[in-house]
């Protein structure tokens, strides 16, 4: 059966390259990046208060270099903040949002395993993520209702620095590492671990009420207003 090929909307694609390029990636993410493990993961970037400035999507290319998916509204604050962490290391950020496409879907799509790199997320239905050429060939559909009911949060420049990275289930997605080294808000976010004090947790709501904090969220075609909310435990 051949699934549904759905697009991330309004993407930029940031290649972060350099002889220290996968140091540098492995001291600002949650998760570890390494050459030895080119795997693509979710990540979270936090500040210093453990609050997630952006949600990547990371991807191996080329021989050492990273690629960073996240929305485009971000573009500008990703890489003037990302610049000033750099100082002295070799690691150069390119803006090449033009080059690729970010497709999903929400259970494995059929011929996808003939595409590499893929991100496979721990949902309850499986869903599953690559990059294509741009432009596609056929268009896709837009990805966000999809995303919504799969559990998958997004960060944009509306909402950076308010949720540190449980809030959004991250932990849950496999996007946090809590056996890596120090990053920035790694000790704010490894205290909600090991005390016990994760008490707000992101869940999907149908028409929530006014006021909810909408992580993300869209209008489906029989009206309701679907969106992922973080909620108080």
């Amino acid at each position: 059966m051949t699934e549904q090929v759905l697009a991330l909307p309004n993407r930029c694609f940031l290649r972060v390259s350099g002889t220290d390029a996968t140091s540098f990636l492995h001291g600002q993410l949650t998760v570890a990046v390494s050459n030895d493990d080119r795997r693509p993961r979710l990540a979270a970037w936090c500040d210093a208060k453990g609050r997630v400035v952006a949600l990547f999507r990371l991807y191996p290319i080329a021989e050492a270099d990273w690629l960073l998916s996240f929305p485009a509204d971000l573009a500008a604050l990703v890489t003037r903040r990302m610049k000033m962490f750099v100082l002295r290391s070799d690691v150069q950020f390119a803006d090449v949002s033009n080059r690729y496409l970010h497709q999903a879907s929400p259970l494995k799509a059929e011929g996808s395993d003939d595409i590499a790199p893929i991100l496979d997320l721990p949902t309850e239905s499986g869903w599953r993520e690559w990059l294509s050429p741009a432009p596609a060939e056929t268009p896709a559909a837009d990805a966000t209702l999809a995303l919504i009911q799969a559990g998958i949060p997004e960060v944009f420049a509306a909402t950076s620095g308010l949720w540190v990275p449980q809030w959004l289930n991250l932990d849950l997605l496999n996007a946090v590492d809590f056996n890596k080294g120090c990053y920035p808000g790694q000790e704010v976010v490894a205290k909600l671990k090991y005390r016990g004090a994760v008490k707000r947790r992101m869940h999907l709501s149908i028409n929530p009420p006014e006021g909810s904090e909408i992580v993300v969220a869209t209008n489906k075609s029989d009206g309701e207003f679907a969106a992922l909310t973080v909620q108080r435990q």
